[in-house]
C-alpha cells in the first residue's frame, strides 16, 4: 500500500466538488483512498456552504438536508415549503437552486446554529447576506485546507495501516460513493476512525 502526499486534491464524495491543499493518499489497485477525519470534513464543507460567495446549487442543498438526516418533508418544513419544492431544488444539480434569497439566508444562518456558532458568528455572517449573491458556475468548487481535516491520530502504524487495508477492501465497491448518503458516509468515517484508533 503506498502513501503519497497530494496538492489540490479533488475530493468528489460530496456530490460537488471538494478541492482539498494537501491530503494524504493512500493509493490502492481500486482507488485512491485520502486520509480525512469525516467528522472534521463534514463541519468544514457545512461552513464553507454556509459562507459561499455564490447561490447554493442542488446537490449542495441535498448535501446540507443529508448531513441533517432529515427527509424531504420535513426539511422543507423548516422552510415553509412543501416537499416537492425540496425536490425542485435539488433537482438544479450543478446549477443554482431556484429558491427565493430569504428562504436561502434562512437555510445558511441554520448552519451555523446547528453547528453550535455563537451569536456574534451567525450575526455577522447575516450582515454579509444583506445583498443576494450571484449565481455561480455550474459545477464550482469549494476549497478546504488540509490541516482543518487531516485525522488527530498517527497513520505511520503498520498496523493502522493493515486495518485501513482491511476496511477499505471489504469497502471497495463503495469508497468513491460514500458520500451520496451524507449520514452512511459519516458514519462509515467514524467507523473508519475507530478501527484505526482500536489499532493503536
Amino acid at each position: 500500500m503506498k502513501k503519497v502526499q497530494q496538492k489540490d486534491y479533488t475530493y468528489e464524495g460530496c456530490g460537488f466538488p471538494v478541492v482539498i491543499d494537501e491530503v494524504i493518499v493512500l493509493k490502492k489497485p481500486y482507488a485512491d483512498i485520502p486520509l480525512l477525519d469525516h467528522e472534521k470534513l463534514l463541519r468544514e464543507v457545512l461552513l464553507q456552504l454556509a459562507q459561499s460567495p455564490q447561490r447554493l446549487t442542488g446537490n449542495q442543498v441535498q448535501y446540507i438536508r443529508k448531513s441533517w438526516e432529515l427527509p424531504l418533508a420535513r426539511f422543507g418544513a423548516l422552510f415553509d415549503v412543501a416537499h416537492s419544492a425540496v425536490m425542485k431544488w435539488e433537482r438544479s444539480g450543478d446549477g443554482a437552486t431556484s429558491m427565493n434569497w430569504t428562504t436561502e439566508k434562512d437555510l445558511r444562518l441554520r448552519i451555523l446554529q446547528n453547528l453550535g456558532c455563537d451569536a456574534s458568528a451567525i450575526l455577522h455572517l447575516y450582515k454579509s447576506l444583506l445583498e443576494k449573491l450571484p449565481e455561480g458556475e455550474h459545477g464550482a468548487a469549494i476549497y478546504l485546507s488540509g490541516a482543518a481535516v487531516r485525522p488527530d491520530y498517527d497513520w505511520q502504524s503498520e498496523e493502522k495501516q493493515r486495518c485501513v487495508t482491511q476496511f477499505s477492501t471489504v469497502e471497495a465497491g463503495h469508497v468513491g460513493a460514500w458520500n451520496n448518503n451524507a449520514p452512511t458516509w459519516a458514519r462509515k468515517g467514524r467507523e473508519l476512525d475507530s478501527i484505526v484508533s482500536n489499532a493503536a
